[in-house]
């Protein structure tokens, strides 16, 4: 599949099935969206924490908004940006956790695929 083909066929999930995936195959998505992902001077300010426990999944929610269809997925994906570890100021209004944490969850969307 090409890089077009990747983008044109991205999709927004809501109903999710209880197939289990394997930690091989999640531990390769996260190893490449966090080597490919650039950040501002390669400080990569994030973490990713896979969820898997209902009771866990359920305080995710609870911090998202309420968004409960995330609570029938089998794993939750939470991405942390730490600011502290960001680089500086990036035009006079924010540090670069935001940027390069939305890089980050980009790519590992489309390696999702």
């Amino acid at each position: 599949m090409d890089f077009e083909e990747v983008l044109k066929s991205r999709r927004s999930i809501r109903k999710y099935k209880n197939d289990i995936v394997s930690e091989n195959i999640i531990n390769k998505i996260i190893d490449l969206s966090v080597n490919y992902s650039p950040s501002a001077k390669n400080l990569q300010p994030w973490r990713l924490m896979v969820v898997s426990n209902v009771v866990l999944k359920t305080k995710v929610v609870d911090c998202c908004k309420r968004n409960i269809f995330m609570c029938d997925a089998p794993y939750v994906i939470v991405a942390i940006a730490n600011q502290m570890e960001a680089y500086g100021v990036i035009g006079d209004y924010t540090k670069s956790d935001i940027m390069d944490l939305s890089i980050l969850m980009t790519i590992f969307t489309l390696s999702a695929k």
